[in-house]
């Protein structure tokens, strides 16, 4: 995950540059109009310019705000010479010519994401301020709806798994997975032969605990995809079941269960096959005491059997210990992470470790 340090600095770079196109030292983007030409293919390369790109649209700077000449080579023209203004962010040779190609021609330019990142390049859009794609790592990028001064910001407090420790998930949840088998072995569950299987499961999915299934849905709480255990359902199921106006309320926990965490990985991928194994019958017939049928005969009951599992897993010093001893094969080492946290106690922060 990105440092707090690169959040910081990516953050004051783009703070400098709202600041200079506000103090007129930088070249402002102009009002953009979409050109009668269009279906020429010509498109403005300008540099110092936020350029949207569309597929079936073309855009070009219109000077001043005003409407676009009819004329491409008047239009061109004024680019060209906005272009040499803006010495040294503009290039007029960016400005592409509607005869060197044709539109498909240009459209199969620009569909890649090299090629837009080499438009950026060319356009002089500063480093700092370029999003890390499309050669980057997803990642290390910055997102964010809000704006903080740290300057106000005395005390900053840290969250231990997957912040400070960023673990590397396959193993990490391959050996929570492993622990939370063995705990359900010893009360007797069926679980000789089930492996960990890291693909199974992602975060953001949605698991149904009365029906055993899990759910991908929509931002409108709708589902649209899902399985029953490991298997998948059809659409005519789908439709069965979720189709006549039933949302995912994610505030009703009874039902639902978000999986918004990377440790809800090894406890959904456990109970999707327990939950095969219900279906099956074996889980109710080859288990062996302590079990007890009763607290497992439906998909409910078994979450909350798997719940507890995992959570075991956890708070056990097993686990843990088994970290301690050979940390580099469970902890991705983050260079920047030592340095983040001198830079904040030299800039008179406090930190702080939050965490159970």
């Amino acid at each position: 995950m990105p440092t707090t340090r690169q959040h910081v600095l990516l953050g004051a770079a783009l703070i400098c540059g709202e600041a200079l196109l506000t103090a007129g030292l930088a070249p402002a983007a102009r009002p953009l109009q979409p050109h009668a030409a269009a279906s020429k293919g010509w498109h403005p390369r300008g540099r110092g310019r936020v350029v949207s790109l569309g597929a079936g649209t073309d855009w070009r700077a219109s000077p001043g705000g005003g409407s676009s000449s009819s004329s491409g080579e008047a239009v061109e023209s004024s680019v060209e010479k906005e272009l040499k203004a803006d010495e040294p962010f503009a290039n007029p040779a960016n400005v592409l010519d509607p005869a060197a190609c044709s539109e498909d021609l240009f459209q199969d330019a620009m569909s890649s994401d090299e090629d837009v990142e080499a438009l950026m390049r060319e356009s002089g859009f500063p480093d700092a301020l370029r999003t890390p794609y499309p050669n980057g790592d997803p990642t290390m990028g910055v997102f964010c709806s809000r704006t903080l001064n740290l300057r106000n910001i005395e005390v900053v407090g840290y969250d231990m798994d997957y912040t400070l420790v960023r673990y590397k998930v396959s193993e990490w949840e391959e050996r929570a997975y492993h622990y939370a088998k063995e705990w359900l072995c010893e009360k007797g569950f069926y679980v000789s032969g089930l492996q960990f299987k890291m693909g199974l499961v992602c975060r953001g999915l949605v698991v149904d605990k009365v029906e055993g299934n899990l759910l991908k849905v929509d931002r409108f709480g709708y589902v649209r995809d899902a399985t029953h255990g490991t298997r998948r359902l059809t659409q005519a199921t789908l439709a069965k079941l979720y189709g006549s106006g039933v949302a995912v309320d994610l505030r009703d926990k009874e039902r639902w269960s978000f999986l918004n965490t990377l440790f809800s990985v090894s406890e959904a991928t456990i109970y999707l096959q327990l939950v095969d194994r219900l279906d099956d019958g074996s889980l109710l017939e080859k288990s062996a005491p302590p079990f007890e049928a009763f607290k497992c005969n439906d998909y409910y009951k078994l979450f909350g059997a798997t719940s507890k599992a995992v959570f075991r897993a956890h708070v056990t010093s097993k686990l843990k210990s088994e970290v301690l001893r050979n940390p580099g094969q469970f902890i991705e080492i983050d260079p920047g992470l030592v340095r983040t946290l001198l830079d904040q106690r030299l800039a008179g922060k406090k930190l702080a470790l939050i965490t159970n």
